[in-house]
């Protein structure tokens, strides 16, 4: 448990010193294992400019096992449900010990800019990111007006 405290603590202090760019994050009271994040939309996006919150749970196995991260923000993104969970590999299929909650970060913002069918839970909205891109685009703005400003 002393290890994954300390790892937890790394990761924190190296997230602070270089933090992914209009990326934030931290701990929640007083418990380690739960952090609160936010991303600023990416430029040249449609969230552009939102303010998106997400909830990171450490499990007790960190990092053997990925943190569990779900936006508390509603977006409209086919890879990112009602409820916040992410579909995103290198939370799940391409997880591995060395990777950090920096690394996440930047994935998600990726994802953000570029949505990933491979990993897209919503099918909709990725049928709609794929055949009608300005229709996507139009309404992932408007959800980002209307939750993330």
């Amino acid at each position: 448990m002393n290890s994954i405290l300390e790892r937890l603590q790394k990761e924190l202090q190296d997230f602070e010193k270089d933090p992914p760019p209009m990326c934030s994050v931290g701990p929640t009271g007083d418990d380690p294992f739960r952090w609160i994040g936010s991303i600023i939309g990416p430029d040249k996006s449609p969230f552009e400019g939102g303010v998106f919150l997400l909830k990171i749970t450490f499990p007790n196995d960190y990092p053997l096992k990925p943190p569990a991260i779900s936006f508390d923000t509603p977006i409209f993104h086919p890879n990112i449900i009602s409820s916040g969970k992410v579909g995103l590999d290198i939370l799940s299929n391409s997880w591995s010990p060395d990777k950090t909650v920096s690394q996440v970060f930047l994935a998600i913002v990726q994802l953000l800019k570029k949505p990933e069918p491979d990993t897209a839970l919503v099918p909709n909205i990725m049928a709609l990111a794929q055949t009608n891109r300005p229709e996507y685009e139009k309404q992932a703005r408007i959800w980002t007006q209307k939750y993330a400003m």
